[in-house]
């Protein structure tokens, strides 16, 4: 044990945190209260019971995620990102509060840019990973289930956001959900057993959905009011209750679908729909050339 931690002193700026061990601090809001920006919180295998508050630019950093826990113990939002540029990676996040008038969370951005969440577990929360007005972060490679309400949501006008590479199944509401947040990247996300896989809501637009596997959710994709613009390409929609559901935009009484983007263009082409019943005899452009090519003849 005191040759690890003599490892992690000799890194410069780099603070060490154990529960039941030598270290630096037995807490990491210690840690981060005593640290400077740039520097690295290192926080070995335990179980830490608190709700942190990373209020400079740090990069704190779990020994092993499926070892290193942070327990909100049911009392509020466990992890709070409140300064741009930091990263959080190697935890399992539990356990945060329920409160229905406000954002309880296992993972909270608040106007928070340029953060990097990565390779985290995120189970048990009320809300799995909330970002508010927050913009240009990455949330890639994370396990994340059995929250309460969504795995992770885009509030408010964050965008530029990259949500890629995670694993987000069996929240009770949402697996992802994007409100009035346009301009962001969803891409290689495995996506099931949710109530709504993906849900993009009122003025959500120029999102980019790519390359997800979303699968045995009741709605695969939902749109709520007025959502346009987004390019949806190359997922698949597997066993999905209702595989997309779209609630348009009304004007002058007149309810008219969402202009939204189903492929990528040919021979790029579009989704992959586990119900399609369409056959592939034929090819190009308009699908009248002689010999398949892996894309329907017909449109779904």
């Amino acid at each position: 044990v005191l040759a690890r931690n003599i490892a992690a002193w000799l890194i410069p700026g780099t603070w060490t945190v154990d529960d039941d061990g030598p270290a630096d601090f037995h807490k990491i809001q210690e840690a981060i209260n005593t640290a400077s920006s740039g520097d690295t919180i290192y926080v070995y295998n335990g179980t830490y019971y608190e709700t942190v508050v990373v209020n400079k630019t740090l990069s704190l950093l779990g020994e092993d995620k499926s070892a290193t826990f942070i327990d909100g113990r049911g009392i509020d939002t466990v992890v709070t990102l409140a300064a741009n540029g930091s990263m959080i990676s190697g935890f399992t996040i539990q356990e945060s509060g329920v409160n229905e008038t406000k954002f309880i969370a296992g993972i909270f951005l608040n106007y928070t840019n340029y953060c990097t969440i990565t390779n985290n577990n995120i189970l048990n929360n009320q809300e799995g990973i909330t970002l508010l007005q927050s913009s240009n972060n990455i949330i890639a490679e994370n396990n994340i289930a059995n929250n309460s309400e969504w795995g992770i949501s885009l509030l408010f006008y964050s965008s530029n956001n990259t949500i890629t590479g995670n694993e987000i199944k069996e929240d009770d509401d949402y697996g992802l959900f994007l409100l009035r947040s346009c301009h962001n990247t969803v891409s290689e996300n495995n996506i099931k057993n949710n109530w709504v896989g993906l849900g993009l809501g009122y003025y959500s637009n120029n999102n980019t959905v790519s390359r997800n596997n979303v699968e045995n959710n009741s709605y695969g994709i939902l749109f709520r009011e007025s959502c346009f613009h987004n390019a949806i390409f190359h997922n698949n929609l597997v066993n999905n209750t209702e595989q997309v559901h779209d609630d348009g935009w009304e004007l002058d009484s007149q309810v008219t679908p969402s202009n939204n983007i189903w492929d990528d263009g040919y021979p790029s082409g579009g989704n992959y729909w586990s119900n399609y019943d369409g056959a592939d005899i034929y090819s190009g452009p308009y699908q009248n050339e002689p010999g398949s090519d892996g894309i329907g003849d017909t449109p779904y």
